[in-house]
């Protein structure tokens, strides 16, 4: 009789993953005890810019200022072109640019546990994500 057999693994699959990466320049919107790590996007500084996956108009509960922030104001970056390693420009190189991707997947994927309820899982670098 043939069982169902379970492995466990530390690598779990990514699916999919965000297609743009957008860089808002949020400096003049920001109250001055503003901390970037309790927004409800992952997001991270780049120079006076608020790098993240969402569009400037996800902010606007969590920033009301950003009301008033001129899309035009920002930058976006496939991250299709960030992965190929196509993408390097004077504003961002492409070594930045994959670290910030990198930084945001982390954050979202740590974001994600906590969602659904899944306790501390140590990572193969022995750090914990929690």
């Amino acid at each position: 009789m043939k069982e169902e057999e379970l492995y466990s693994s530390n690598w779990f699959q990514v699916t999919a993953i965000p297609e743009k990466l957008y860089f808002h320049k949020f400096s003049n919107f920001l109250p001055g005890n503003f901390k970037m790590w309790n927004c409800k996007f992952p997001a991270r500084q780049y120079k006076e810019y608020f790098a993240t996956f969402t569009t400037c108009y996800d902010f606007i509960d969590e920033l009301p200022k950003t009301q008033k922030y001129n899309p035009d104001d920002t930058i976006e970056i496939a991250t299709t072109e960030i992965i190929e390693g196509t993408y390097d420009t004077q504003f961002l190189d492409g070594r930045s640019a994959r670290n910030i991707l990198i930084y945001l997947l982390n954050i979202a994927f740590k974001n994600f546990f906590k969602s659904v309820g899944l306790r501390i899982y140590k990572l193969a670098s022995k750090r914990f994500l929690d």
